[in-house]
């Protein structure tokens, strides 16, 4: 079952990113395919 994700969530993940956090480290916690989160970051 796939989960669906707010825009703040989305928001919360993306700014980790920028913020220094490694993609590997976020996608663990959170759940995320890498794949998701790099679109998220493209946009």
């Amino acid at each position: 079952m796939t989960r669906k994700f707010t825009l703040e969530e989305k928001h919360k993940l993306v700014t980790k990113y920028f913020s220094g956090e490694s993609v590997r480290s976020i996608t663990k916690i959170s759940g995320v395919p890498s794949s998701t989160l790099y679109s998220w970051i493209k946009l």
